[in-house]
């Protein structure tokens, strides 16, 4: 199926989907009418919505083309807010609010073979009465162009220490020079009871084709797959269930594996971090990340942080090949240290794991 994904670049975390159409790859356009696509209260500074399209398949998405629109390319009508603006991120409410209101002339707007009918307002921010806020409802939306699929892609997943399968990355992030940061993160542990079948059975698998891998690493006879057999490492895809943190006693090592499972079997690479690299002296601190104010409307619920939180942050780094690079961050307790995230830096050569790790003493 064929989705609109909509968010807006100062808080991506809140996002609108539209309805699903179906895709063919023999067809060069697609439209949907009613779209079903409403955002509420993004900022009107210096903001852009962004329109994501994605494919969806049973597990796992593939984003096709991603489309920015600047706020202040959009034509607004001023509103009288609703009383139940804390309420109006949710879908029904937010379209409710816009039938009180009298209808107006809808606008459309053309991108990079997109055509977006819209009709969108501006008001105030009930907090402060002064930060200038929009909600946007999007009539239709078309999409123009053929959709080219590759044959195959990047499949990442990590192994730690031999018995914690972390399996897919959390998010994956493509730069303009063909570099890309796959991630593994914290998260809560009760999305493990949310996994599908499809899931867990992709996992048994994997775990399944690594044991009879090729020790070195290389399986230079491994043969790419095809696209069908799973989804690639792309921006609309996310693995939701976090198997971060993990905890080591002091004196543990950490040894990290990342398998390649666009061929088969699976290339990899790995490393091993010994106890002193995460609690000599001289370790990379991690810069505290400060969000200017009034960028994310909603806020977070007091509550007492967790310890990993409280301890300070650091990074260890390791080089695996030419143009690809792993960091750990970590925080350091008395006696533990805590795996906060495992983030793999590499450009697209090295994704192929053609380079044969030389032999280090660690």
């Amino acid at each position: 199926m064929f989705r609109v994904l909509l968010s807006s670049e100062c808080d991506d975390s809140v996002r609108a989907e539209s309805v699903p159409v179906p895709f063919s790859q023999k067809s060069d356009f697609y439209c949907w009418s009613p779209s079903r696509l409403a955002l509420d209260g993004f900022d009107l500074g210096y903001n852009q919505l962004v329109f994501q399209f994605v494919l969806e398949y049973n597990l796992g998405r593939i984003l096709v083309r991603t489309i920015h629109v600047p706020t202040g390319r959009l034509n607004y009508h001023r509103q009288v807010i609703p009383e139940r603006k804390s309420s109006m991120r949710q879908e029904a409410l937010l379209r409710e609010s816009l039938e009180q209101i009298r209808p107006t002339t809808r606008s459309v707007l053309q991108v990079d073979g997109v055509e977006i009918t819209y009709t969108a307002y501006k008001y105030t921010d009930l907090e402060d009465s002064v930060t200038p806020l929009g909600q946007i409802y999007v009539d239709a939306i078309s999409f123009t162009g053929r959709v080219t699929l590759p044959e195959n892609g990047h499949k990442l997943t990590c192994l730690v220490n031999a018995t914690i399968y972390l399996g897919r990355v959390q998010t994956c992030t493509l730069f303009e020079d063909s570099c890309r940061l796959l991630t593994w993160k914290q998260g809560s542990r009760s999305a493990w009871a949310e996994k599908d079948f499809d899931q867990i059975k992709e996992e048994a698998q994997d775990l399944a084709f690594i044991r009879r891998a090729d020790p070195s690493g290389t399986a230079r006879s491994a043969s790419p797959v095809k696209r069908e057999t799973h989804v690639p490492d792309n921006e609309a895809f996310s693995n939701p269930v976090c198997k971060l943190p993990i905890y080591l006693n002091q004196g543990d090592s950490l040894r990290v594996q990342f398998f390649n499972f666009k061929f088969m079997p699976p290339r990899s690479v790995e490393t091993v971090f010994k106890w002193g690299e995460f609690e000599k002296d001289g370790w990379l601190k991690l810069p505290v990340e400060v969000t200017p104010r009034g960028l994310f409307r909603r806020k977070a619920p007091a509550g007492p942080p967790e310890a990993a939180q409280l301890a300070p942050l650091g990074v260890a780094q390791r080089h695996l090949l030419r143009g690809m690079f792993v960091r750990v961050v970590f925080s350091l307790e008395a006696s533990r240290a805590a795996i906060l995230s495992i983030r793999l830096h590499s450009d697209e050569k090295a994704l192929d794991m053609e380079e044969i790790q030389v032999s280090r003493t660690v």
